[in-house]
């Protein structure tokens, strides 16, 4: 090689602008190595000393390429000591440091190996193009940089620069795959692995023939992301880097992509890639073996199977192409088990190509005659068999209820957009089978079996069972032909549901493995997210959020999917819209999915209630993965969910009960009963999850895995097996653990010439393998550099960055136990240790992660990240931290506090869960005020997304760092900060603690806002203690302080005047001019306003409702004409209906209001606003405007919207509550009307468990269900129970809880008198009927008080008509007919066509009864009223009442004798008759109507 001329060489060490300078080397300027996620230099250069060729390699210190150098130096210094590592390696020369001012880098010297006679086949980006043969060929890396994929052959001019590469001749392949294999072999007999082998990591001398591995993993930047695409792969925009992505990520083995059951890397991954290598070298010009975009990439390397190498190039023999088939085997242990029985194979071919090309013999026959491959192979390496055994039972329940979910999807969607079916073949495969060439990833099921198969088939024998909840919903009734049949769908509405597989069991038995078993084929099909719970998250559901974030990666590289769920999101949210932000910290991909469609939001500033803001983040995560679910087939792995913390499990309750086509598996400790237990508790009573318990294996199983992993007969094994499964207690992990224990300590050795383990095969001492001291011993007999490395790596979790757990190890290795000043100096703390490291040498950091990952307890995640390979080894390394004295936690913890500091940019979320261990040193610190801010930014950002328990430590830790007179430094930040803590502790039930912290605040608060803001968080702790007067006077005290002052008892004259001034002010102002009112930018008057509705909420919902609540109101107007609209105005209006609607009768300027406050409301109010007007409007004022109830579906739809939004609770259950109601007034077809009902109970459950509004969903749907038969109707007293449901012990409970209970029972009783009235109880009904009455201001301006009223007269007149009743009761019915009918008529004049049908009814009733001759007129006018305004239920009553009337008349064909008239016009003689008939069995009470 021709010497270099590099820079003249200088005395000092650095590295500037390219230039390298080491004393006694001269080097030429250093340029980028071109490698797909390289972060190293190359520079070529000469020494002085003897002239010969070096190269370095340059990386930036403390960073991921650095790790890579220091790495490789690690393995050069092991492998320079072994007898094939100076021939197989490049020679090392020299690994050192530049300090931060001289270059901040870290160099790798090595001698440089010469020309790479790769080069000739090979384009240079798949080679070190620095090093390349001059063969002359056009190489030009500018245009383009790296072979591409079949489909991108046809670019112009590529497919010509492909033909110019050779194709290497058998020979010559041979001579070199026997030289690579020798590489590995030498570095797998190291105990080391290569896990990024590719065409760059191997170098063939042009003039020797040498081979040499030339790096050991130059990636700094992964590809793969859990599976997923890495941010790497999917911002790389420019074609030729598309190419070069796409090749490295052809190199992967199935086990680093991080979509099979394993992702233990071992020699056999190494083994895999190479593989790929022999692959592209035969066939030739760079082409790769897979095609597509980067997730099809990562499907096919774990589903397809390559095509056969000598199916692409005709002449590579038979036995070539097998033994490339079995390097390419997606198992691990079908593969070639050491690169011995490779090499060995190998050598075999070579000999037998010589021997036909030498033999003189004409006849034909192959180069390479076949002969039976891997005889030779052996297995030196000890590994354990990835394969589950005595699982059979419960991977096929788990298969049948993929294939269930799957099948559902396909359903869906090929009816909808035809683009998924799924076979019915079978797809159960033993151990160790290949999986066949997956299809399309929209093709195809991710198992396939026959189509019938059920969840709800008999679950296999004792050691799965099903805790289901027993609970069935109502069952489906056949309904009857109805009068308009265009109206009556037939069957029943099918609501999604989020299928649930829960696996339980105790710690290592194996409950993760058989959810992951089933993981890559799902993954050919669809999406999978894992999110892995590790106790006390730092970041507000970091789990969730991260599994989010892999779904998207996989979802955007399919442009169409993408688009398709950005819209269904636009569609699905609506306002929530405004809410996306809130996961951008936790999933960045969602924003710049967006970003592509130039959707940009900002984060929301509503002010909330802490309650509101942990429901609004749940329905947005929920509403987010249902899209997902929507736009592929998707399943969510919830891994060790008893680890995750309240607010996580509070949002998983969510998902589980979720109306999505979500698959979630989720796995359960059975010791953690409560955990456990809650879970269970979760499922709605619609839900069906399918529960496993998993039971330990069976001495059967232990002895397959045993003989499995000794290739030894079952017969030899028996009496290990024994040991094993009594030792182990049929524990999977404990077993495995046992196998690796008894090797590692060298009681069994491999046998050579037997080619299997041997030893002494019986009952052994070992401690026992289930308790977590096994495994700490286990630690503490690993090297000091390994165990501190662990110890470290614990304190940061179950995945972590290496370069942090090395930057904590050597800051403590460099500082000892030397009290320095470098803790108060966060640059010092970062930097300066870096330059105390010896040169030549790789720190002990990096020998402990070698360590670590060669023994087995940690696996390499992605470049820069590493994982516990078990959660049982993440456990024993935090017990031997957690036994660490107080004060070296302490250290520990402040140390990564310092380092958290100085990155950029800050994760505020990990320096809170730190910097609560360390509290005391950081009150020492010069920076505490930085530390403190940090603190509470973590809080409130924690508090924002409802992550409140997080929130409450943040602010805790931040309270303690408060110095001794907080009020007189920072006297705003102070209130702030405890103001916002006490709403927590009331958020958390603590009441006494919160009201502690307010005195506090109200004693110092010096704003009047500030006082009215304590005073009004003070209200609501004494709601919540049901000190309903102090709780008023509070927020009266309130009031007075910001200037409003309020009468808290008017007068019905005091009400009377003040509504008419303010009705007169409102007239006097126009509505229009009231809109064009400006927002108030005064803090006094929105508080005010918010103060205001506090006391409009308490007078509605309190015990003793009086017309107080009008006063609230008419003072909110009158605060908006004199000092602008707040965001609270508009619910001002709606408090002062009750007094301008009920009591006045001015329906008209009652509905006028009522609009101008939904204007108003959508121009200034939030979504908490928004919501709350659109369903006041629904449920107080559409009632008596005149237009029809069917109407208000959408604006309930939209109210739903803005409460999900505000994560409103109490006011999203009403919108779904009167949603189900509006459905039946307009009477939808009643076997879709169950189901409704039965999810609006269930949603509202969810929402507000144990509340109010449960108890009216409750009274809707027994009502309901009563109208479709679903009940038992033997008795009156048994009308509303069911199998799962009695109803007087449920009344009972009402009684009991309701803190309202006119309120409650006037709601409950309203659709009890319709319930009774229908299946003809009218005794019950009318008796109820009297509450309904005289509970009717409980709810002002409510329909479901008048539509009971409407069913109480008919009850009442049908009782009278009876003639069983005494003259007391008699007169009694007749006068609450005329009260109820006038009742019902206040809104006649204002709402014809949502009252006119009642009236007309009970009028015609009332003349059949008295024998009025204008009754036949009066039922027809009803008729007509019913029908012309579409209120289908009244207008089968209308008809099964007239119907009667003339059956008792007995005059049929006298009246109608040519059957012209209107009714018969309408219906026929026949139907009447039928009808009437079928009208005299009414009263028998079988349940359902009859008409």
């Amino acid at each position: 090689m021709r010497r270099k001329l590099g820079h003249p060489t200088f005395p000092t060490l650095y590295f500037k602008d390219g230039v390298l300078s080491v004393p006694g080397y001269t080097f030429e300027n250093a340029v980028s190595w071109h490698d797909t996620g390289s972060m190293t230099l190359l520079a070529e250069g000469n020494s002085l000393k003897d002239g010969s060729n070096v190269l370095a390699k340059i990386a930036p210190a403390q960073s991921n390429g650095s790790m890579c150098l220091e790495r490789e130096a690690h393995i050069l210094n092991r492998l320079m000591s072994t007898t094939d590592g100076s021939s197989t390696v490049l020679r090392f020369i020299d690994f050192f440091k530049i300090p931060r001012e001289h270059g901040d880098c870290v160099v790798l010297l090595l001698a440089h190996p010469g020309p790479n006679l790769l080069g000739r086949y090979l384009p240079p980006s798949k080679v070190n193009d620095l090093l390349l043969a001059d063969m002359g060929h056009s190489r030009s890396t500018t245009i383009h940089g790296d072979s591409p994929m079949h489909s991108a052959f046809e670019e112009n001019g590529l497919t010509d620069e492909m033909e110019s590469f050779d194709i290497m001749d058998l020979a010559s392949f041979l001579e070199f795959a026997i030289k690579a294999t020798l590489c590995l072999e030498t570095l797998h007999k190291a105990g080391l692995v290569h896990r990024e082998v590719r065409a760059n990591a191997f170098h063939l001398n042009a003039h020797s023939g040498f081979v040499r591995l030339v790096h050991f993993g130059n990636r700094a930047v992964s590809l793969e992301n859990f599976g997923s695409p890495s941010s790497l792969v999917l911002r790389t925009n420019d074609e030729p880097e598309k190419l070069k992505v796409k090749e490295a990520l052809c190199y992967l083995a199935p086990e680093q992509t991080g979509s099979i059951d394993t992702m233990a890397q071992d020699h056999r991954t190494d083994l895999y890639s190479l593989g790929i290598l022999f692959w592209t070298l035969l066939v030739g010009r760079g082409q790769m073996l897979f095609e597509g975009g980067p997730l099809e990439l990562l499907h096919a390397i774990v589903q397809k199977r390559p095509m056969p190498v000598h199916e692409v190039r005709r002449d590579v023999p038979q036995v070539l192409a097998n033994i490339i088939d079995k390097l390419l085997a997606k198992s691990p242990d079908n593969r070639y088990q050491s690169a011995h029985g490779l090499k060995t194979d190998l050598l075999e071919c070579q000999r037998r190509l010589l021997a036909v090309i030498s033999s003189l013999s004409g006849e034909p026959q192959e180069l390479i005659p076949p002969f039976e491959i891997a005889l030779e192979d052996r297995f030196m390496e000890f590994t354990i068999p990835i394969a589950l055994f005595g699982r059979e039972k419960e991977l096929e329940l788990i298969r049948r209820v993929i294939l269930d979910t799957s099948a559902s999807f396909s359903q869906h969607h090929s009816a909808s957009k035809g683009f998924i079916s799924f076979s019915a073949a079978s797809s159960s495969q033993d151990a160790g089978t290949e999986p066949s060439e997956s299809m399309s990833s929209r093709s195809g099921s991710p198992l396939t079996g026959p189509s019938d198969s059920s969840r709800g088939q008999a679950m296999p024998e004792s050691s799965v069972h099903d805790y289901s909840n027993s609970t069935s919903a109502s069952p489906v009734r056949s309904s009857p032909d109805g009068l308009r049949r265009s109206v009556f769908r037939s069957g029943r509405s099918k609501y999604d549901r989020t299928q649930a597989v829960l696996v339980i069991g105790p710690p290592g038995i194996g409950k993760s493995s058989i959810i992951l078993a089933n993981q890559a084929k799902w993954r050919a099909h669809g999406l999978w997210g894992q999110a892995k719970f590790q106790g006390t998250e730092s970041a507000p559901f970091a789990a969730l959020l991260r599994c989010l974030s892999s779904v998207l990666r996989q979802l955007m590289v399919f442009h169409t999917d993408l688009q398709r769920f950005v819209t269904g999101l636009q569609e699905q949210l609506g306002p929530q819209m405004q809410n996306v932000p809130l996961l951008y910290q936790g999933t960045p991909e969602l924003k710049e999915a967006l970003a592509k469609f130039d959707i940009n939001v900002e984060e929301p500033h509503e002010p909330l209630d802490s309650k509101d803001l942990r429901s609004r983040f749940q329905s947005l995560v929920e509403k987010v993965f249902a899209v997902i679910a929507e736009t592929r087939l998707f399943a969510l792995f919830l891994d060790d969910l008893h680890e995750a913390d309240d607010s996580t499990l509070d949002l998983v309750s969510t998902l589980l009960n979720s109306r999505s086509r979500m698959l979630i598996f989720a796995t359960l400790r059975s010791d953690k009963i409560a955990v456990v237990n809650r879970v269970k508790a979760m499922f709605s009573f619609r839900a069906r999850p399918t529960w496993i318990s998993v039971e330990p294996l069976t001495y059967p199983a232990i002895l397959a895995l045993t003989s499995k992993t000794f290739h030894r007969t079952k017969e030899d094994c028996a009496p290990l097996a024994q040991f094993i499964h009594h030792a182990s207690s049929g524990n999977a992990f404990s077993a495995r653990s046992i196998l690796t224990t008894l090797q590692r300590q060298h009681h069994i050795e491999f046998s050579w010439e037997k080619n299997y383990w041997q030893g002494p095969l019986s009952a052994r001492h070992i401690s026992d393998p289930t308790d977590l001291t096994f495994l700490t011993e286990r630690l503490r007999e690993l090297p000091e550099e390994a165990r501190k490395y662990l110890t470290w790596a614990a304190l940061f979790g179950e995945t972590f960055k290496v370069t942090e757990v090395a930057l904590m190890m050597d800051w403590e290795d460099s500082v000892g136990d030397e009290e320095t000043d470098d803790k108060w100096n966060l640059h010092k703390a970062v930097s300066n240790f870096r330059d105390k490291e010896s040169g030549g040498t790789t720190r002990g950091s990096m020998r402990g992660l070698q360590l670590a990952l060669s023994e087995g307890w940690l696996v390499q995640r992605a470049r820069d990240m590493c994982s516990f390979s078990h959660d049982r080894y993440r456990q024993a390394a935090q017990a031997e931290a957690t036994a660490l004295p107080a004060e070296m936690i302490a250290k520990m913890s402040f140390r990564i506090v310092l380092m958290m500091l100085h990155e950029t940019p800050i994760d505020v979320y990990r320096i809170a869960e730190h910097a609560k261990k360390c509290l005391p040193l950081l009150l020492e610190h010069p920076k505490k005020e930085e530390l403190l801010n940090v603190l509470i930014e973590a809080g409130e950002s924690a508090w924002a997304r409802g992550a409140h328990e997080l929130a409450i430590r943040s602010f805790v830790s931040a309270r303690s760092l408060l110095n001794d007179r907080p009020w007189q430094t920072d006297p705003q930040r102070t209130f702030n900060l405890l103001s916002r803590l006490a709403a927590l502790y009331t958020w958390k039930g603590e009441i006494a603690a919160s009201d502690t912290i307010l005195e506090e605040c109200y004693v110092h608060a010096e704003d009047l806002e500030d006082k009215s803001a304590v005073l009004r968080l003070k209200s609501r702790n004494q709601w919540l203690s049901n000190n309903f007067a102090e709780a008023f006077n509070d927020t009266i005290t309130a009031l007075n302080i910001l200037g409003i002052d309020i009468c808290t008892a008017p007068s019905r004259r005091q009400a009377d005047v003040m509504f008419e001034q303010v009705k007169n002010e409102i007239l006097a102002v126009g509505f229009d001019e009231i809109l064009s009112i400006p927002r108030t930018s005064d803090r006094k008057t929105e508080l005010a306003v918010a103060l205001l509705n506090d006391a409009g909420s308490h007078a509605y919902w309190s015990p003793s409702p009086s017309i107080f609540s009008d006063v609230i109101g008419l003072t909110t107007i009158q605060l908006a004409l004199r000092s602008g609209m707040a965001p609270g105005t508009a619910l001002g209006f709606f408090w002062a209906l009750g007094a301008a609607a009920e009591r006045r009768e001015l329906y008209r300027f009652s509905t006028d209001l009522a609009k101008l406050a939904l204007r108003i409301a959508d121009a200034h109010g939030s979504s908490m606003e928004k919501c709350r007007a659109q369903l006041l409007y629904c449920s107080m004022v559409s009632g008596f405007d005149n237009v029809h109830l069917r109407s208000n579906l959408p604006r309930l739809e939209a109210s739903l919207k803005y409460g999900y939004s505000a994560g409103d609770s109490i006011y999203t259950s009403f919108a779904i509550i009167h949603i189900t109601i509006t459905k039946l007034y307009i009477c939808e077809h009643l076997a879709e009307l169950v189901t409704s009902a039965e999810e609006c109970l269930n949603d509202v459950g969810l929402l507000t468990p144990g509340g109010e509004p449960v108890i009216l969903a409750n009274g809707v749907l027994n009502c309901i269900r009563v109208l479709a038969g679903h009940t038992n109707t033997q008795t009156a007293h048994t009308l509303f129970d069911t199998d799962n449901f009695i109803e007087s012990d449920y009344v009972a409970q009402i009684h009991q809880k309701s803190g309202n209970l006119s309120m409650t029972l006037n709601w409950y009783n309203s659709f009890k008198v319709v319930s009774y009235f229908c299946v003809g109880y009218y005794d019950e009904a009318a008796a109820l009927g009297f509450s309904v009455y005289e509970t009717r201001m409980a709810h002002p301006n409510h329909r479901h008080v008048r539509y009971a009223l409407f069913f109480h007269n008919l009850a009442m007149v049908a009782c009278i008509r009876k003639g069983s009743l005494s003259g007391n009761l008699r007169a009694k019915y007749f006068s609450q007919i005329k009260l109820n009918q006038a009742f019902i008529r206040k809104w006649l004049s204002a709402s014809p066509v949502n009252t006119s049908t009642w009236v007309a009814i009970i009028d015609a009733e009332m003349a059949a009864l008295l024998g009025d001759s204008n009754a036949f007129r009066l039922y027809d006018v009803a008729v007509r009223l019913a029908s012309d305004n579409d209120w289908l239920m009244e207008e089968g009553w209308a008809l099964f009442l007239v119907c009667l009337y003339i059956l008792r008349l007995q005059t049929v064909g006298l009246i109608f004798p040519h059957s012209k008239g209107p009714i018969l016009s309408d219906v026929g003689s026949k139907d009447l008759e039928g009808n009437c008939n079928v009208g005299e069995s009414h009263d028998t009470h079988n349940g359902g109507l009859k008409g």
